[in-house]
């Protein structure tokens, strides 16, 4: 409850109200939260009880006045903007000849109603609201004076990042947060990275941080644990494999641990037959997807090594009983004898006569 006393002691310096009567509003929450302690009731009872900070703002706006901002002058910068604008540009056009970047002058206008809007309020995103002309300034600068087209175009990235960062004033840093800026802080690594060495692989790891912090965010998950261990687990047989032993394709095997555990513990729901052959379907999926990579790697086959992925769902309807099973079955045995016959026969002209048997099928089972 120390945050919350905090947020509101900075609520309080919006209104115009004595040092005096700030101290006696904090000591009677104090006091009510004491109380809520004694009780033995938790943080959220008590904020249910004595109401958040939003709520006794609202309370008191009808009792205090707020302080006068420097709104005044504000608008004065942004009612001067439009000239200063105009002014850099021809500067930049007719001085530097550089009229194909000083038209980003023009940007300053919205860009500082945005700012100083935001300064004034203290509440709302003015970050994320000028994020989007930011980029664009950075990105167009990057451009055309060191031509980093790419990788510059990361700096549009920034946009998100700065929603979820400014999202989270309220909240504090949680691991929610951190796995939404995870996502992006994964894509900027990779590229750069990437563009700065020429490797990508197994640089794309890094693209996986959202996944262990995303797990870590889990409040009640007794396979949490299993998880992260299966999680660290792949990416070291990923790395062995791929270093020391096999190629980088052939060494995507190595996720066969994590994609295991997931499927049994129900946190990866590829699979959703629920029958008594869950389990067998679940061993014989993550099979599948072995032999996809591995006999696509070895023989560059990966047009056709896909087809092992029809195991399962073939198998899942074979163990269901009470189901028209050569009408169901048909599609996938069309779709094998279509790709075998064209990819091995190189018969393709004639392999698509391979689909009349759906329909057949299905009138011969009626």
């Amino acid at each position: 409850m120390h945050d919350y006393l905090d947020k509101l002691a900075r609520m309080l310096e919006k209104f115009a109200i004595t040092d005096e009567e700030k101290e006696d509003i904090l000591d009677d929450y104090r006091q009510m939260i004491d109380d809520g302690v004694d009780k033995g009731m938790t943080d959220e009872e008590i904020i249910a009880r004595i109401g958040t900070v939003d709520a006794v703002e609202k309370g008191l706006r009808s009792t205090y006045k707020l302080k006068q901002s420097n709104r005044k002058n504000s608008h004065k910068v942004i009612a001067v903007m439009p000239f200063v604008a105009v002014l850099l540009f021809f500067l930049g056009g007719f001085v530097f000849d550089a009229w194909h970047v000083s038209w980003m002058a023009f940007l300053l206008i919205p860009l500082s109603a945005v700012l100083v809007d935001g300064w004034n309020r203290k509440r709302g995103f003015p970050l994320t609201a000028a994020s989007p002309f930011l980029a664009v300034i950075t990105f167009m600068v990057l451009g055309f004076a060191l031509d980093a087209w790419h990788p510059g175009w990361l700096v549009f990235l920034i946009i998100p990042m700065s929603g979820i960062l400014e999202s989270s004033r309220q909240s504090g840093v949680t691991i929610g947060m951190l796995a939404g800026l995870s996502v992006f802080v994964g894509v900027i690594a990779f590229i750069l990275i990437g563009y700065a060495t020429g490797v990508y692989v197994p640089t794309w790891l890094v693209l996986l941080l959202p996944i262990p912090i995303g797990l870590l965010e889990k409040k009640v998950s007794e396979y949490k644990a299993l998880l992260l261990t299966s999680f660290f687990v792949s990416i070291a047989l990923y790395l062995v494999l791929g270093f020391y032993v096999t190629t980088w394709v052939i060494a995507l095997v190595g996720f066969a641990p994590f994609l295991f555990v997931g499927l049994m513990t129900g946190n990866i729901t590829i699979i959703t037959y629920q029958g008594k052959h869950s389990f067998l379907l679940k061993i014989v999926f993550v099979l599948s997807v072995i032999a996809f990579i591995v006999v696509g790697a070895l023989y560059s086959a990966f047009v056709v090594s896909w087809l092992f992925l029809l195991i399962t769902p073939m198998l899942a309807i074979v163990l269901q009983p009470g189901r028209r099973l050569m009408t169901e079955l048909s599609p996938f045995v069309a779709l094998l004898i279509f790709f075998l016959t064209g990819y091995f026969l190189d018969a393709w002209a004639i392999a698509w006569l391979a689909f009349l048997m759906i329909p057949v099928v299905a009138i011969l089972e009626e």
